[in-house]
């Protein structure tokens, strides 16, 4: 019997090759996405952001990660961006 595990795991059998491409494609597809949708965020805010690339982008990654479109990770990009250059004092967690 033929798992889907094995198959994957194993690389024996050729059962799921086209799965894998697949979801590969997309993946890479979706990577070039976050690239694009990073620097859209940094640019739209005008100002120095030296630092800031790496949260932007991992913070973005969680959130596609949870289905959103492009365009609301761009809205949310742009305000989390601005949170970390300007915090709100407000909530600063003390």
């Amino acid at each position: 019997m033929i798992t889907h595990e094995r198959c994957l795991d194993a690389g024996q059998n050729k059962c799921c090759g086209a799965l894998i491409a697949l979801r590969n494609m997309i993946l890479k597809s979706r990577v070039a996405d976050m690239k694009e949708i990073v620097e859209r965020v940094l640019i739209s805010h005008g100002g120095d952001v030296s630092g800031s690339r790496e949260k932007v982008r991992h913070y973005l990654g969680l959130l596609a990660s949870t289905g959103k479109t492009d365009d609301q990770l761009f809205v949310l990009g742009r305000a989390y961006l601005n949170e970390i250059l300007q915090p709100d004092s407000r909530y600063s967690g003390c």
